[in-house]
């Protein structure tokens, strides 16, 4: 594993990215296909919950374009999984991998009538409500992306333009860098980011709806790596959205609800907490002290949402009998 300075922050750079997926199919572990299942889920979940709030009650089309390697094989997965879910979908998978899984992915769709295109179709008529970038994944080293993908990726912006399209990313929006975000200028930014396991540190250039999935990370390897901070998923969920906190909104007549913050608001308001210690502590070289009574410097989330809890619930009732 390599040195990490936002080991703190919940955010992985390529490489522990890389090791740690390398880790988790280690044997004995995970398949590649398990892990491949679980993710793709995670993605049609979220994509699922964006495309009701903003298409509505009316039948929905999405366009999954995949690329040749896993990420796009969460998107094979992903579509099989949103078809079933009730929306109509269309492939795009402009090279087609010959190992086994992935013909057995391709398979599986067909089966579910999802028709699969080497091209994206710019003159459909009906139109996609929503697009799924799966092209490139956190092994994607950050260069212009070569043909096909170069002309796939500028169609889905066309499209989000002109079709107003919801444009949904996994794990890493195609042709960024891993770590530093869009360095080559694609200019290709997605409505929806879909980080899976834990978010990349080119997230943290990401303006939009941000949701974490891939809920099948073990304790010990989330120790190993950093990823402390990874709030629990609710009841049978396999993704949640990480929600932008705002600063001075609070008004006097918030309820008594508002007091207890959504998953995805302490999960952002902790990661940018964390990410200020970081930065005030490089820019004083004066480490966080251990004994800090307010931050504990590494203390499991799952510790610190049951103390919250327990507060919250101490209030409700002294308000109850008050």
């Amino acid at each position: 594993m390599s040195a990490s300075t936002d080991m703190d922050t919940g955010y992985l750079n390529a490489e522990d990215a890389a090791a740690l997926d390398a880790e988790l199919m280690s044997t004995p572990g995970f398949s590649l296909e398990q892990l491949m299942e679980l993710a793709g889920l995670s993605v049609a979940e979220a994509v699922y919950d964006v495309i009701v709030d903003e298409v509505g009650g009316k039948k929905k089309h999405a366009l999954l374009v995949c690329g040749p390697g896993n990420n796009g094989g969460d998107g094979l997965v992903a579509a099989r999984h949103l078809v079933h879910f009730g929306l109509d979908a269309t492939i795009v998978y402009p090279k087609r991998s010959s190992k086994p899984h992935f013909v057995n992915l391709v398979k599986q769709c067909e089966d579910m009538n999802i028709p699969i295109l080497d091209a994206i179709p710019m003159d459909s008529p009906e139109g996609y409500d929503v697009i799924v970038d799966a092209i490139f994944g956190f092994s994607f080293k950050g260069t212009a992306p070569r043909e096909p993908y170069a002309t796939a990726i500028a169609n889905m912006v066309e499209l989000q333009k002109k079709q107003k399209s919801v444009l949904v990313s996994v794990d890493v929006p195609s042709g960024w860098d891993v770590d530093g975000g869009d360095l080559t200028g694609t200019n290709f930014h997605p409505d929806v980011l879909v980080s899976l396991t834990a978010p990349k540190l080119s997230a943290k250039k990401f303006r939009g709806r941000h949701f974490v999935g891939g809920r099948f990370l073990p304790p010990a390897i989330a120790e190993k790596y950093g990823v402390r901070k990874m709030p629990p998923y609710p009841g049978l969920r396999h993704s949640m959205e990480v929600v932008q906190t705002g600063k001075g909104t609070e008004t006097e007549n918030d309820t008594e609800e508002d007091d207890s913050e959504d998953w995805g608001a302490q999960y952002q308001a902790y990661l940018d907490e964390k990410e200020l210690e970081r930065d005030n502590a490089s820019a004083t070289h004066v480490p966080v002290k251990s004994n800090d009574a307010e931050v504990i410097e590494g203390e499991d989330w799952a510790i610190q949402y049951a103390e919250y809890c327990e507060e919250k619930e101490r209030e409700f009732f002294l308000r109850r009998i008050g």
